[in-house]
């Protein structure tokens, strides 16, 4: 008999289960796997603890990057469906609903198939004890096998290497981009993480590398993997046109996507390629040019003032977010919305985005416990000599920055998708 029969009662005691929120290691969530056979035996391109996916004949994507992931993953499925093939994908986190976290063919799945997958997965533990982030990962493979999804696009939730998505041995292994996050599980320099990013890769299998700037470890896989290598392999041209063209081979594609990073882009477009699965130019076209992802470089009107979300939480990012805000260009002021989580460099991100923006405004996230005390980052932004005004709440934030706009002023809301999710949902319910 299942444990719950809603949705919120799984995920409320999901999140009670497990003692330690983030506790990296595959050994307790490739177990449970096993039990529910949905992984395969291990193989001789196996880790310690993977094998394959038991989907008879499914083709695997694995996507890993300190930014560019959720780029990356929406090009593969999006391209794909164009094809008119079936695909699943698993992201973290997600907006509004937790079964944005578990798509196929780009629709989020139904409430009663996650609850089945949860209980499930609670009847085969046993006494094995698993965090949120593994039931969820456990209950996305469950889907996709239960469903003979014979695509599967899988987005690694933190690092690589000891990720639970790394019990699938991947067909396709995709780095996006190497640079300083999440220092406390993945090191505190580049190598060290591009080291537990390429974790996800498997000897004689593709490895697609989109970070332009090599670390020792990535240079060395390049040269012992089936390696596709940006500025290599394939280069992204931005001379000759207004819109970035991928080059790979004999191929040139234009990348028509306002705001998305076109390294992120075009490491999906090569696997597809490698994969002999990219679409026929003129779907593939038309599948880019409609191309958008919530919550990167989103833009939106409230109450007629253009507001941008997005999700940047990191030094890397940001810039990214900051070369897009020069890039679209305002008429007026720039006002900015944030909260953001304690363990994030938020003194780098107040330091890119300085001369950029004419006022700050920053609110707590009260039911949010990792999240940064308002009145802190307002002290390291009256430290960078910025003009911040704070709140008690995000969305307090937001509504006296829109009272102050006029007509051609614009918002950013930014600092992690909690923050951008609370927007969003502020903004709905006034429109309600």
């Amino acid at each position: 008999m299942s444990r719950f029969n809603t949705l919120v009662d799984w995920l409320d005691w999901m999140q009670t289960l497990h003692p330690i929120e983030i506790d990296l290691g595959l050994s307790r969530v490739y177990k449970v796997a096993r039990a529910l056979n949905i992984i395969n035996p291990p193989s001789d391109i196996s880790h310690t603890h993977s094998g394959a996916l038991s989907s008879v004949g499914a083709t695997v994507f694995t996507v890993a990057g300190t930014n560019g992931k959720g780029t990356c993953t929406a090009t593969l499925t999006a391209c794909l469906v164009a094809a008119n093939l079936r695909v699943g994908t698993y992201t973290s986190p997600h907006f509004h609903r937790y079964a944005e976290r578990i798509c196929i063919d780009g629709h989020p799945v139904s409430d009663t198939l996650i609850c089945d997958a949860f209980s499930a997965i609670d009847q085969a533990r046993g006494d094995t004890s698993l965090s949120y982030f593994e039931f969820g990962t456990l209950a996305a493979l469950w889907v996709f096998v239960q469903q003979q999804v014979p695509y599967v696009v899988l987005e690694v939730g933190l690092g690589g290497r000891l990720d639970a998505v790394n019990i699938v041995d991947t067909d396709v292994a995709i780095i996006t981009s190497i640079d300083i996050d999440h220092q406390d599980w993945l090191g505190s320099d580049r190598e060290s993480i591009s080291k537990e990013k390429l974790g996800i890769a498997r000897l004689g299998r593709p490895l697609i590398i989109a970070e332009d700037s090599l670390t020792p470890a990535l240079s060395k896989a390049a040269d012992e993997y089936i390696a596709q290598v940006i500025d290599r392999d394939f280069f992204i041209d931005t001379h000759n046109s207004n819109v970035p063209v991928l080059v790979h081979g004999l191929q040139t594609i234009p990348i028509n996507t306002q705001g998305l990073h076109p390294n992120s882009v075009s490491a999906a477009l090569v696997s597809l390629t490698q994969q002999k699965l990219l679409p026929e130019p003129k779907v593939l076209s038309h599948c880019l040019a409609g191309l958008s992802i919530p919550g990167r470089c989103e833009h939106a009107k409230v109450k007629g003032i253009e507001v941008i979300f997005d999700v940047a939480h990191n030094p890397a990012a940001v810039k990214a977010l900051k070369e897009h805000l020069l890039s679209s260009g305002c008429d007026g002021v720039t006002r900015l919305v944030m909260a953001i989580m304690e363990d994030k460099d938020y003194h780098d991100v107040i330091r890119l985005l300085s001369d950029q923006l004419s006022m700050w405004f920053v609110g707590d996230l009260p039911r949010n416990a990792r999240a940064l005390n308002a009145s802190v980052l307002a002290q390291a932004l009256a430290a960078q000599q910025q003009d911040v005004s704070v709140y008690d709440q995000i969305h307090d934030a937001f509504d006296n920055a829109l009272s102050a706009c006029e007509p051609h002023d614009r918002i950013v809301v930014l600092g992690s998708f909690f923050t951008v999710a609370a927007i969003k949902d502020h903004i709905a319910a006034l429109n309600h």
